[in-house]
């Protein structure tokens, strides 16, 4: 794997969020055979150490007026990321197929309130906004960086993820259901 040998190759030590990964982070570093290998420390994380146990207050539900939350992850054209070794513009092509599929979702069930939250670096919303406007979806919100994830999750009855993030982690920390769509990239099968 990529980002472990480059995180752990130059590293004295290396904080991950919790005892499970840094057991398979120290797992990896046996098998990339690194001559010395950091120490790994677990550490929690603030965003999540805040919601753990706090029991995110939810706002009033409509009976059949269900809130969707589909949070999708960033187009990466003219972006270099050194874990993405492949093509950048073939992540944005079947990233904005799987946008369009949750826009078109959102189309086929006006009954019901989609809100788009896009990465904080979406600012154009482009796209997404001009498909909405010319496909006239009246009940799809876009946010882009406030509110914060952690506020919308106390708005939605179903959450929506294309990309495993901290703001999956974040959403586990809810009684939701979570719907993670993970083709967008190669995931261990551990």
């Amino acid at each position: 794997p990529m980002m472990p040998y480059i995180e752990s190759i130059n590293s004295d030590i290396h904080l991950v969020f919790g005892e499970s990964v840094a057991a398979m982070y120290r797992e990896t570093d046996k098998q990339l055979n690194l001559p010395q290998p950091p120490k790994i420390i677990a550490v929690g994380s603030s965003s999540l150490d805040r919601l753990v146990g706090a029991g995110i207050p939810r706002l009033p539900k409509r009976a059949k007026q269900k809130t969707i939350l589909y949070a999708t992850t960033s187009y990466l054209n003219n972006r270099y990321n050194i874990s993405i070794v492949d093509d950048p513009s073939t992540h944005d092509e079947s990233l904005w197929a799987v946008q369009k599929a949750v826009l078109n979702l959102a189309r086929a069930h006006p009954e019901h309130n989609f809100i788009v939250k896009l990465h904080p670096s979406h600012a154009s919303q482009e796209p997404l906004k001009k498909y909405v406007e010319h496909h006239m979806i009246r009940n799809v919100r876009f946010v882009v960086k406030t509110p914060l994830l952690t506020d919308l999750l106390r708005e939605a009855d179903v959450l929506l993820f294309d990309l495993i993030s901290t703001g999956v982690l974040q959403a586990l920390q809810t009684d939701l259901p979570i719907f993670m769509y993970a083709g967008q990239r190669i995931v261990d099968d551990d």
